[in-house]
């Protein structure tokens, strides 16, 4: 005689940090995709990159707002390369509500899957110092059109700091702030750590403040940050202190980029003109263009 199990399956779903949770195919939620759907008649589906947490209605809404003023600008900024364009722009009704899709160009991987690919967790230099006059031309573009950050009392000066946090991943072989803590505290000590002491009515309102917080565990400061990123044509110019080398220029434009006071950071437009820029990254750049065979249009009109 064969006996079968009539127990109630316990199985529970667990998903893998980089997948979607299934609550969230709901109603007001994700629309169930599968790899050949096609949409608007001519968009069929052929991979998956991935999902935002993210994806709510007044984002998407604000985006495509955004990407229209951008799209339809017929500035000849050398910026304007790097921001994402809207291509079409359409509207499906499923089983969860109605669901707006913006068409773009694919994305490229990400700046650390790619340094993953490496021995040292590095990019080679040249190919860093390209990267550089890609990523802050494109801010100046979308600060030229005036699309800022969130934040209303200083977007753009907020867009300078965030871009000069995501400017050091590429150039470094580590993230400049490196708390894994969700403890604001701790993050605020390693930003301090990192970049010296903030001002002082900034200091006198951290209730819990201290130096054994700040150095312990001991991270780096900003100048031994760029010091091993090992940066310089030779022994000489790779020296922190030499007067025109890549490593003092380098913590010039980041000490520009994140001053602690708003005001005082660098403009996008500064950060452009900056010496790194002009002596390293967008030379750079230039050679990379002309070994693909490119016109390299590096600079506005």
């Amino acid at each position: 005689m064969v006996s079968f199990d009539s127990s109630p399956d316990t199985t529970v779903y667990l998903p893998n940090v980089e997948v979607e949770t299934l609550e969230r195919y709901t109603v007001g939620g994700y629309h169930p995709t599968v790899i050949g759907d096609t949409f608007h008649g001519r968009y069929e589906v052929a991979h998956k990159l991935g999902f935002d947490q993210q994806s709510q209605k007044y984002v998407a809404f604000n985006e495509r707002k955004i990407l229209r003023l951008l799209s339809n600008n017929p500035n000849s900024h050398p910026g304007r390369r790097f921001v994402p364009r809207l291509l079409d722009e359409f509207a499906i009704d499923g089983p969860n509500g109605r669901h707006l899709c913006l068409v773009q160009d694919v994305n490229a991987c990400s700046v650390t899957i790619s340094k993953e690919w490496s021995s040292n967790n590095m990019f080679p230099v040249e190919t860093a110092r390209s990267i550089a006059p890609q990523l802050i031309t494109g801010a100046s573009y979308l600060h030229s059109r005036g699309v800022g950050s969130v934040i209303p009392s200083h977007p753009f000066a907020a867009d300078i700091w965030t871009l000069g946090v995501s400017l050091y991943e590429p150039l470094g072989e580590r993230v400049l702030f490196e708390t894994f803590s969700c403890d604001r505290d701790d993050i605020l000590a390693d930003i301090i750590n990192t970049l010296g002491l903030p001002p002082q009515r900034w200091w006198d309102a951290w209730a819990n403040r201290g130096i054994s917080r700040i150095y312990t565990p001991a991270w780096r400061p900003l100048e031994q940050g760029i010091w091993d990123m090992g940066r310089g044509e030779t022994p000489e110019t790779c020296e922190r202190d030499v007067e025109g080398g890549e490593p003092k220029e380098l913590l010039a434009l980041f000490r520009g980029m994140l001053a602690w006071e708003p005001e005082e950071r660098w403009t996008a437009e500064e950060v452009v003109r900056s010496e790194y820029m002009v002596k390293w990254a967008r030379p750079a750049w230039k050679r990379q263009i002309k070994r693909q065979g490119g016109v390299c249009k590096c600079e506005a009109d």
